[in-house]
């Protein structure tokens, strides 16, 4: 078998990829705050960025060129295209009529204050939409600032449409990558000031992590050729389908910790659903405690410890540890909130978030968290992540069970007990 793998580690392309090093990790003011940056914190800082008189000493150098970079995908369906405008002003959580919040306002004035165009930004990292979303901001800022070009971004890792979108040709809805931000982002760092510079490069590298991003660097694209003549050699190429088929995988990961865990885990689940039976890699696993089952005004009410990430585990990818809840019956973040909140009284001390921490970030679909732990980047998917995830979940169980068992059981709604 090991002759197999001569041709390759003999290959000169193939020493030239050994060269190959990753830059060293720079410190990230993030997380050395112990802090995760979710749609309020992220929504927070885009529009700081966009109010071009703020203490950022950027101007209107980031604001135009996120505009810019919508202007380039939508070119002229974009209402702000091509206006003229002095300054701007950006604040979080506009209130509409409804009592509803708009994640991001900015509106572009000339040099006499006059309000000049609008853009309504909603900001999703994975959460769900709301009923009629969209379409109740785009009717409300088109009565508000009439006559005034304006719109509402709709703003996501993917950049897909909204499903909640209206027909209001006076203030249309638009979709973008978050891309867009990041580029523009990208665009000002280097002519910042050194404190500021310090803090894009941060905001940028979570935010590429949050969202999944893994774009191929500079420097990796050097390498392409090296991979594509290694590919062509028959020889060498036999070598490289041997490592792939042979490389450890999520799968025997998830098995390992299902298999370990020193609780009774009562049942089990994942997404997607073959992934429980260990033959796809995993997105989600999530553990039920049997003593945990609960019910509330005839609804079941399912508590599990996950671990989740925003797709397939592999080397690399972040999985991150919580206590969850789902009501049968329920969806959204509206209708869960009062459950959250009456199952989390009296927080028990966590990784990730302080109890005063409102936990509106923290939605996985209609998922409601009740306790967030810390996060683990995998390796090599062998036992030391093993280890990890294991002790995660673990400590999940150990620091939140009986504190959920006692507000449940305060509640009434334990099964055992009602």
């Amino acid at each position: 078998m090991t002759d197999v793998l001569e041709p390759l580690l003999a290959a000169p392309d193939f020493q030239k990829l050994r060269e190959y090093e990753k830059p060293p990790p720079r410190f990230d003011v993030f997380q050395a705050a112990n802090l995760h940056l979710g749609e309020n914190r992220s929504s927070w800082i885009l529009a700081n960025l966009c109010s071009t008189r703020g203490a950022h000493g950027l101007g209107r150098r980031f604001l135009e060129g996120w505009l810019g970079e919508i202007e380039r995908i939508h070119e002229s369906d974009f209402p702000l295209a091509g206006l003229s405008w002095d300054h701007a002003e950006a604040g979080v959580e506009w209130v509409t009529s409804k009592n509803r919040r708009v994640d991001i306002l900015i509106r572009l004035f000339d040099a006499e204050d006059q309000v000049v165009g609008v853009m309504g930004v909603e900001n999703k990292h994975w959460a769900l939409e709301q009923k009629d979303q969209v379409k109740h901001y785009q009717g409300y800022i088109a009565k508000s600032f009439e006559g005034i070009p304006c719109c509402v971004l709709f703003l996501t890792p993917s950049g897909r449409d909204p499903e909640t979108k209206g027909d209001q040709p006076s203030c249309p809805w638009l979709a973008a990558s978050w891309r867009t931000a990041l580029r523009a982002m990208s665009a000002v760092e280097s002519g910042a000031p050194d404190l500021v510079r310090a803090f894009i490069e941060s905001v940028r590298r979570i935010l590429i992590d949050e969202m999944e991003y893994h774009e191929m660097s500079e420097t990796k694209k050097s390498l392409k050729p090296l991979v594509e003549r290694l590919y062509r050699d028959p020889e060498t190429r036999q070598a490289i389908l041997l490592l792939e088929q042979l490389r450890p995988r999520a799968t025997t990961l998830l098995e390992g910790v299902h298999s370990r865990l020193p609780w009774d885990s009562g049942s089990f689940d994942t997404r997607p659903k073959k992934a429980s039976q260990f033959v796809v890699p995993p997105v989600e696993a999530r553990w039920y405690p049997p003593d945990l089952e609960a019910s509330v005004d005839g609804w079941s009410i399912y508590l599990a410890y996950g671990l989740l990430a925003t797709k397939a585990w592999d080397s690399g990818r972040n999985v991150r540890v919580a206590a969850l809840a789902w009501v049968d019956g329920e969806s959204g973040r509206e209708k869960l909130r009062s459950y959250q909140e009456k199952m989390t009284t009296d927080r028990p001390t966590a990784a990730l978030w302080d109890p005063r921490e409102d936990l509106e970030d923290w939605f996985w679909s209609s998922w409601a968290p009740l306790w967030i732990g810390e996060k683990h980047t995998l390796g090599a998917l062998l036992d030391e992540d093993r280890d990890k995830l294991l002790a995660m979940v673990t400590d999940a169980h150990d620091r939140t069970h009986d504190w959920l068992k006692g507000n449940l059981r305060s509640l009434g709604w334990l099964k055992e007990e009602s």
